[in-house]
C-alpha cells in the first residue's frame, strides 16, 4: 500500500520533525519523507530539462546544461537555465575590439605565467630559450599566430 500525502502535511510532518529531535519516529519519518523528495525532485528536474531541450535548444545559439538549474513554480510549469549566444556584432564590438576586450580581461593571467614561463593557454611550463612568445608556449603561439594569418587573410578578402 503506498501512502500518498499533499504537501502542506508533508511540511507539517517535516515541521513537527523538527520541532522535537528527541522522536526518533518522526525524524525517521523525516529521512524517509526527504529522501523521496529529493529522488522525486531530481526526476521531475531531469524531465524538466529534457522537455526544455527538445523544444528550445538550437546548439550554437541556445543550450541547455545536463545540470542546468530548475525552479518549480507555482503554475504548472518550470524554469529551466539555458545559455543563449550573444554575438559581439550585436553589442557594437566587431572581432578586433572582443579579442582586446578579452585580452584585458586575461590581463592578470598573463602577467602571473609571463613571470614563471607557464602558458597561458594551455598552462605547461616551456623553456624561456624556445620559440614561445606573448606569454605562450611554442605550440600555442604557432596556433594563435596562425589564427592571426587566417584572420588578416579573411579581413583582407572582404575589404577587396
Amino acid at each position: 500500500m503506498q501512502l500518498q500525502l499533499l504537501d502542506d502535511q508533508v511540511a507539517y510532518l517535516l515541521k513537527d520533525a523538527e520541532d522535537h529531535p528527541e522522536n526518533t519516529v518522526l525524524q525517521n519519518i523525516a529521512k524517509v519523507l526527504n529522501d523521496r523528495t529529493a529522488s522525486n525532485s531530481d526526476e521531475i528536474d531531469d524531465k524538466y530539462r529534457a522537455a526544455a531541450a527538445e523544444q528550445y535548444e538550437h546548439e550554437g545559439t541556445l543550450e541547455i546544461d545536463p545540470d542546468a538549474p530548475v525552479s518549480l513554480s507555482d503554475d504548472p510549469g518550470a524554469y529551466v537555465q539555458a545559455w543563449v549566444w550573444v554575438d559581439a556584432s550585436s553589442i557594437g564590438l566587431n572581432a578586433a575590439e572582443e579579442d582586446e576586450a578579452d585580452d584585458n580581461d586575461d590581463e592578470e593571467e598573463e602577467k602571473d605565467c609571463e613571470d614563471d614561463n607557464t602558458c597561458r593557454k594551455c598552462g605547461d611550463e616551456y623553456s624561456p630559450d624556445g620559440d614561445g612568445w606573448d606569454g605562450m608556449c611554442p605550440s600555442c603561439a604557432d596556433r594563435a599566430e596562425a589564427a592571426r594569418a587566417a584572420e588578416d587573410a579573411g579581413g583582407e578578402e572582404e575589404s577587396d
